[in-house]
């Protein structure tokens, strides 16, 4: 069973997504979208718009890729900062399947279109936009402590 991860606890800055139709939506730093992983806890937030979404998350790093799940309790959380960001919507379903990994102060998480009814065909296998899954790529850094 996923548990939490201790490896991404903190505040992840969002640097670039990738998605089939759009490989790079790079904006230097100034998506100004923020990713705080708390135990069993990720918030999304949007800095300049001070909306933010809140899903249950656990990892699997026994597995390679190593795994995560996102459970949104509703998808009404993340409506405001999907008007305000569209690459976000894939993380609007009630439940998101997807990989991670985490290097130094970089972390990739890529997730898949849960809109697929099995799990195992909606979670990504490789760190890559598109595809079967539908995946989209974020591309996070650490936040730099004040």
């Amino acid at each position: 069973e996923a548990v939490a991860s201790p490896g991404l606890a903190g505040t992840w800055d969002l640097e670039d997504v990738g998605t089939a139709a759009e490989p790079h939506v790079i904006d230097h730093g100034r998506l100004g979208v923020s990713f705080a992983f708390d135990v069993d806890r990720l918030t999304i937030s949007i800095s300049d718009k001070g909306v933010e979404g809140t899903a249950a998350f656990a990892t699997d790093p026994t597995q390679v890729p190593a795994r995560v799940n996102l459970h949104w309790g509703s998808a009404k959380s993340m409506e405001e900062l999907v008007r305000n960001r569209p690459y976000l919507s894939i993380l609007t379903r009630p439940n998101v399947y997807g990989i991670y990994e985490r290097k130094d102060d970089s972390l990739q998480l890529c997730v898949g279109d849960a809109g697929v009814a099995e799990i195992r065909a909606s979670r990504p296998l490789e760190f890559k936009p598109g595809g079967e899954t539908k995946a989209v790529l974020f591309k996070l850094t650490r936040a730099k402590k004040d």
